[in-house]
């Protein structure tokens, strides 16, 4: 789509003030393909004027105060664990064969086929785990 030719056209159409979508109604194009092109060339978008004659800035584009996020005091309550008091030994069941209401906390351990394993224990209600794993792991907020 891009020939020598129709580049420079859009220099010349660029020089002469014409915003991406008045090119793009030239070339029969997208405003975006337009626009990309002229990043890829590194020409400069014209500069619009307002009703005085005055270059019109950009209003939208605010420059922001650094943001010292770190220096405020978080107004999160520290996370409580609750550990289940007692440990529970895992059945040590391979994760695909396991069934619906079976733990599914993987262990550190796999099976000979490398696979891995999970506790297999009933599970917590409304929960993948079983009430040990669900205890020790998920935070109350």
């Amino acid at each position: 789509m891009w020939t020598e030719a129709r580049i420079v056209e859009l220099k010349q159409y660029r020089e002469e003030g014409k915003t991406g979508s008045e090119i793009a109604l030239i070339f029969g194009c997208t405003r975006n393909a337009i626009i990309g092109k002229c990043n890829r060339l590194g020409l400069a978008s014209p500069r619009r004027h307002g009703q005085h004659g005055a270059l019109v800035a950009n209003r939208n584009r605010r420059e922001k105060p650094p943001t010292t996020k770190w220096l405020r005091p978080s107004k999160r309550k520290p996370a409580l664990y609750q550990f289940a008091p007692e440990t529970v030994e895992p059945l040590k069941v391979k994760y695909l064969d396991l069934t619906f209401g079976q733990c599914r906390f993987v262990l550190d351990e796999t099976d000979d086929d490398c696979l891995p394993l999970s506790c297999g224990h009933p599970t917590h209600p409304g929960s993948s785990w079983c009430p040990h794993h669900h205890a020790r792991f998920l935070v109350r907020r």
